[in-house]
């Protein structure tokens, strides 16, 4: 039993002065800053291609775990009845909550389901 902490002390010992006798230098180096242009360069490079949306619709809310959630019910050039539900990257300046039912124009950027709204304005009353 002394023999084993004799043996795990002198390991501990001879750790602890290799940590104590070896060098360690810390090498610094200037972090090159991208200009607007290539920062841009490399943005768009990552971005996934996605498509531009343009619709004029019906603005309904449906519930959510939440809170109410805005989708667009449209009309694609088919004649079908598409729902699309609305995010923003920004949230809008006003409540737009009382335009339930009414006529809007939506225009952002598919994101699979979703709308990436960047414009909604108010077209009719319900």
């Amino acid at each position: 039993m002394a023999l084993r902490i004799v043996t795990a002390a002198l390991v501990l010992l001879i750790f602890v002065m290799y940590l104590s006798t070896t060098h360690r230098t810390v090498v610094t180096a200037p972090v090159p800053t991208a200009s607007t242009t290539q920062a841009a360069t490399v943005i768009n490079t990552l971005i996934i291609p996605t498509d531009e949306f343009s619709e004029i619709g019906t603005l309904v809310f449906y519930p959510n775990n939440v809170g109410p959630v805005p989708y667009i019910f449209y009309q694609d050039a088919s004649g079908v009845t598409v729902a699309k539900a609305l995010t923003f990257a920004v949230l809008p300046m006003t409540d737009f909550s009382t335009w339930s039912g009414a006529r809007v124009a939506v225009t952002g950027i598919v994101d699979h389901e979703h709308v990436v709204v960047t414009r909604i304005s108010y077209l009719a009353p319900p």
